[in-house]
């Protein structure tokens, strides 16, 4: 992706996570960065940009008494990953219900790695998150 026009900042997810088809049970691929409003997967497989698809992600915990977080995404981009055998993958999320919402946000305060803006990175100062 060259341009990030993102509004959100994507947390990357220390915790092993997978993303599946709810419509066939297809495995997708593994978790890598989430927001509100898209996440990152890495595949084995490449996926058309517009393809839509209801969608879950299986957490590695029980979180808030779920052990999934469902969703509609569309993919807005695909390119070959930094590992030639994979793909990484940009979803934005089209429909979620507020209880799904709710769950992301748990996941990113629980799970998500801060990255430092470039700003931050050249401080002497660590941030509190």
């Amino acid at each position: 992706m060259s341009e990030d026009k993102r509004e959100l900042h994507r947390r990357h997810i220390r915790s092993y996570m997978s993303v599946h088809t709810v419509e066939g049970r297809q495995l997708l691929g593994q978790l890598v960065d989430i927001t509100q409003k898209g996440l990152l997967v890495i595949t084995e497989n490449p996926i058309e940009k517009g393809w839509q698809a209801e969608l879950k992600i299986k957490l590695s915990t029980i979180l808030d008494g779920d052990t999934e977080i469902f969703f509609n995404a569309c993919c807005v981009w695909c390119e070959p990953d930094i590992n030639p055998r994979f793909y990484a993958v940009g979803f934005e999320i089209e429909e979620i219900s507020s209880r799904s919402r709710k769950l992301i946000q748990l996941l990113i305060k629980k799970y998500g790695l801060r990255l430092l803006s470039e700003s931050e990175s050249n401080s002497d100062q660590f941030p509190d998150d």
